[in-house]
């Protein structure tokens, strides 16, 4: 009897470790949820990279700007 408990509880084990996440419905929607939310802050890195390249060449035309008035100056 406790043998044959024994073995049935490897058993379950061994099915339990096979299932993975598809099968936790806790896990999987945490997993979704982090999918989402990585997916929106790829979105948003990328809106920044274009955001961060506008105020870069706006700031070069600034400098441009500043030393054509400097040296028109001299």
């Amino acid at each position: 009897m406790k043998k044959d408990r024994e073995v049935l509880q490897k058993e379950n084990q061994k099915l339990k470790q096979q299932t993975g996440i598809v099968n936790k419905k806790s896990l999987k929607t945490d997993y979704d949820n982090r999918e989402d939310e990585i997916r929106s802050l790829s979105e948003r890195i990328i809106g920044l990279e274009e955001y961060h390249s506008r105020l870069t060449k706006i700031i070069e035309r600034a400098n441009q700007v500043q030393m054509a008035k400097m040296t028109n100056v001299n």
